[in-house]
């Protein structure tokens, strides 16, 4: 126990491969890779640079029995190479180490989906597992319901979900905008500036602008409103060549 601290401060100090590689060999001769946080350390570091020794180490349940922070370790690690298929995998066989998935798993493992019929199952683990209110995990699903064109349902992610931010109100609006729904993403319930923000990213600057003005107009008087929405309309204005009245916008606030 009295060298943990030593084995910690040399994975602080790891660079490469071949240092982590020393550092776990002198773990299993101590006998100290049966300790989790420090086996889950060298897990963390090796699914950046070397996937396979990464699984090698998750394998060595005669050392230690992997935890969620290894499982969501490796399938991170898989979702940034070419064999995806593998974080989908170890997903499945967290169940037989009575491991639940956590709001950290679902964001990462949801992007490496070919199909809808995958997002659709394990959107129902998602919810399954009570981890609906996280708002990042909410912005990834109704990103990937919309990059599958399914829009109708990213809406009613964001609209069922209690807890909103301005990510997921883009996710929603660039969705609609890549799938032709300009409209359908400006009638919805979402932020003002999530809104205009999105106008503004796909180029349309005549439709922020409007926007724009109707928010001014109807809080008339208020400032609080409009004042965050000044640097993105400012944005708009000045490519469109609209100089004049970003002025005005300026000096009216």
């Amino acid at each position: 126990m009295n060298s943990n601290p030593q084995y910690l401060r040399l994975l602080q100090k790891c660079s490469t491969m071949d240092q982590l590689k020393q550092i776990h060999a002198q773990t299993i001769t101590t006998g100290l890779a049966r300790f989790t946080y420090i086996t889950s350390k060298l897990l963390a570091f090796s699914v950046m640079s070397d996937i396979d020794y990464a699984h090698t180490i998750f394998n060595q349940t005669n050392t230690h029995t992997p935890t969620i922070f290894d499982y969501n370790s490796m399938i991170l690690g898989y979702s940034k190479t070419s064999k995806q298929e593998m974080g989908i995998l170890l997903y499945t066989q967290m169940p037989n180490n009575h491991i639940k998935p956590n709001a950290r798993t679902f964001p990462v493992l949801i992007k490496t989906f070919d199909c809808i019929s995958s997002l659709l199952q394990v959107h129902g683990h998602v919810v399954k597992f009570g981890n609906v209110c996280d708002v990042y995990l909410t912005s990834s699903l109704v990103y990937m319901y919309s990059n599958f064109k399914s829009v109708e349902l990213a809406i009613q992610v964001f609209e069922e979900s209690s807890y909103k931010n301005v990510v997921c109100c883009t996710s929603l609006i660039t969705g609609c905008f890549n799938n032709g729904l300009v409209d359908k993403a400006c009638k919805n319930d979402v932020s003002y500036s999530a809104m205009i923000s999105g106008l503004v990213r796909n180029e349309l600057f005549n439709k922020a602008f409007d926007l724009f003005l109707h928010i001014k107009h109807k809080h008339s008087g208020l400032v609080s409103p409009y004042r965050p929405l000044l640097l993105t309309i400012l944005t708009a204005c000045g490519t469109i060549g609209a100089l004049e009245i970003g002025q005005n916008c300026c000096l009216s606030n």
